[in-house]
C-alpha cells in the first residue's frame, strides 16, 4: 500500500509598520461663544516585505502586488492610508473619510514577456457620513445617521483577468452608496 500524508509546507511572512496621529481641537480655546471640536486623525499602513512560500516554487516577496485577488491571495498595496475629519457639537456630529490606497503591481512575477504593462495606478476614496443623537430618559436614546460611501463615484483600477476586473478584497467595486438608518438605545 501506498500512503500519502498531507503536510502544510507553505508560509508567508510579512513587515511593516502602522502609524496614527489624531488631533482633537476644541474650539471653545478660542472663544468662549465657540463650541465644538474638530477631530484630525490618520493612519497609514506599510507592507514592506510579503514573503511568500507556496511549498511549490521559490519565495516571492509579493509586497505591492494589488492585480487581481482571482489569481493572487497574497498581495497588498505597499501603502494604505485614511485621513478622518470631524466635526462634533452636542448631539450632531459629521466625519469625512478620505481613504489612499497606493499604486502596485498586477503580479510581481510578470515579466515584460507576460505583460505589456505591469502598473496598477493608486486610488483614492472619500467618504461621508452624519449622526444626530437624541438623548430621551433613564438612559435610553435615539440616533439616526446617513452615509455616502464613496462620495465622487471613484472606479477601481482595472487589472484584468479571466475572473474579475479588478481586486475585490481592496478595492471599491460597488461605486457610490447610500447608508441611512436609526438606532434604539433602551
Amino acid at each position: 500500500s501506498v500512503t500519502r500524508p498531507s503536510i502544510n509546507i507553505a508560509w508567508i511572512k510579512t513587515y511593516g509598520y502602522d502609524v496614527e496621529f489624531r488631533y482633537v481641537l476644541p474650539f471653545d480655546r478660542f472663544s468662549s461663544s465657540a463650541t465644538g471640536d474638530l477631530t484630525l486623525q490618520l493612519f497609514a499602513s506599510n507592507v514592506a516585505e510579503m514573503l511568500v512560500d507556496d511549498g511549490t516554487g521559490p519565495i516571492i516577496d509579493r509586497a505591492g502586488e494589488v492585480g487581481s485577488n482571482g489569481t493572487n491571495a497574497y498581495g497588498q498595496a505597499e501603502w494604505k492610508s485614511s485621513f478622518v475629519v470631524s466635526y462634533h457639537k452636542g448631539p450632531f456630529r459629521i466625519t469625512a473619510i478620505t481613504r489612499y490606497i497606493s499604486s502596485g503591481a498586477y503580479d510581481i512575477t510578470y515579466t515584460a514577456r507576460d505583460i505589456n504593462d505591469n502598473s496598477v495606478e493608486n486610488v483614492v476614496y472619500t467618504n461621508l457620513a452624519s449622526q444626530y443623537t437624541f438623548e430621551r430618559s433613564g438612559g435610553r436614546s435615539m440616533q439616526l445617521y446617513g452615509a455616502v460611501d464613496n462620495l465622487f463615484d471613484q472606479d477601481p483600477p482595472l487589472s484584468p483577468t479571466n475572473v474579475s476586473s479588478t481586486n475585490h478584497a481592496i478595492y471599491e467595486v460597488l461605486g457610490r452608496m447610500y447608508k441611512f438608518g436609526f438606532k434604539y438605545n433602551f
